[in-house]
């Protein structure tokens, strides 16, 4: 039978997960701007 909550160390698991999930997303989408920023400043120069 499925009890209604989740246990701590469930809700420490999923917050782990979520944290990785959006830390690993922020940086590939710096890194893009980044790539895109130094490819525009040698075009330029």
């Amino acid at each position: 039978m499925w009890r209604k909550g989740f246990s701590f160390l469930e809700l420490i698991l999923a917050s782990t997960v979520l944290l990785i999930a959006l830390v690993s997303l922020l940086t590939s989408n710096f890194n893009a701007s980044q790539v895109a920023l130094i490819n525009e400043h040698t075009s330029v120069a």
